[in-house]
């Protein structure tokens, strides 16, 4: 288990990573090009062209250059990114993915809906556990403190519930998962 001090240092780390992303993957480009996304643990962000109507983007981080009027609104972990972003998040499985959940009740939408909305809209950049920020010794624990902080202290993240209950938009998305 690291300590206290170094989870906030590198929580600090990746939320600076995230709002100054070095690149951002498509749903289609991930979808269509098998080795884009390593299959070791780390953390993702989940940046959005167009953002469901309703959810506040107000202190969202906004990425620049040439990914401008992009918005992160959700982050997550995982011990295999590729199995989680590409199968969970990218393919038809609301059932598994959180966030596919929360999109089609915002959304209205069905699965195939969904799916091509993401495809025109959804990116996602990713930081790998041993990649230079997240420690090669950090266990699964230690990145889910990680999410924990940056969720906390570093990003307004709408879309994220666990760890967000003093975030706006908490209420009604805890609503909206409770009434489906």
């Amino acid at each position: 288990m690291a300590d206290l001090k170094q989870l906030k240092r590198v929580a600090k780390k990746v939320a600076k990573t995230f709002r100054k992303p070095s690149f951002l993957a498509g749903v289609t480009k991930i979808i269509t090009q098998s080795p884009c996304i390593p299959p070791d643990p780390g953390i993702y962000g989940w940046y959005f062209k167009e953002v469901p109507h309703g959810v506040p983007t107000r202190g969202c981080v906004k990425a620049g250059g040439m990914f401008s009027k992009k918005v992160l609104i959700y982050v997550g972990i995982s011990n295999n990114l590729d199995r989680r972003i590409r199968q969970f998040h990218c393919g038809n499985s609301e059932s598994v993915s959180t966030l596919r959940k929360k999109l089609k009740l915002l959304l209205d939408f069905d699965e195939k809906q969904l799916s091509d909305w993401m495809a025109k809209n959804a990116f996602v950049c990713w930081v790998v556990k041993g990649g230079g920020i997240v420690p090669h010794d950090f266990s699964q624990g230690d990145i889910g403190d990680i999410e924990k902080l940056i969720i906390q202290k570093h990003l307004n993240l709408p879309l994220n519930a666990e760890h967000n209950t003093s975030h706006p938009f908490h209420e009604r998305m805890k609503m909206l998962t409770r009434r489906n």
